[in-house]
């Protein structure tokens, strides 16, 4: 039998209040996951998974390097995209390891004009048949 989750995946979800989102790095847990929150220095916001695919280690507890964030454990560094960029114990890059980054969005554009979320695909409907 399969469990039934308590909420829609592949739905938007509030993790924080734009304000709440800065340099630092901002843990939350949402759904369940531990998610990283934080700005690029650009002012662009960044939500990954906050586990290394490594030892699952929190990232938030690692240090930033500008965009990069480097992993408290064995010191994996990844990007803004969740990417592994550096390896301190070699020149090559571990295959598969990422961590899972989310799209985010803002209730209104930088400048307030209006709803910047984006609409998800439509979704084809399940057909409803009439009892027999």
């Amino acid at each position: 039998m399969t469990e039934t989750k308590p909420f829609l995946e592949n739905a938007w979800y509030m993790a924080a209040w734009s304000h709440e989102v800065g340099e630092d790095m901002l843990r939350r847990r949402l759904l369940g996951e531990p998610i990283l929150l934080m700005r690029r220095q650009d002012g662009t916001a960044v939500a990954l998974v906050d586990r290394c695919p490594h030892r699952y280690a929190p990232l938030s507890k690692g240090e930033r390097e500008g965009d990069t964030i480097v992993c408290p454990y064995h010191g994996l560094t990844f990007d803004a995209a969740g990417q592994c960029v550096r390896n301190p114990f070699s020149e090559k890059i571990p295959a598969a390891r990422s961590c899972a980054a989310f799209p985010w969005s803002s209730a209104t554009t930088s400048s307030g004009s209006g709803p910047a979320i984006p609409r998800l695909p439509k979704r084809r409907r399940c057909p409803i048949f009439p009892p027999s």
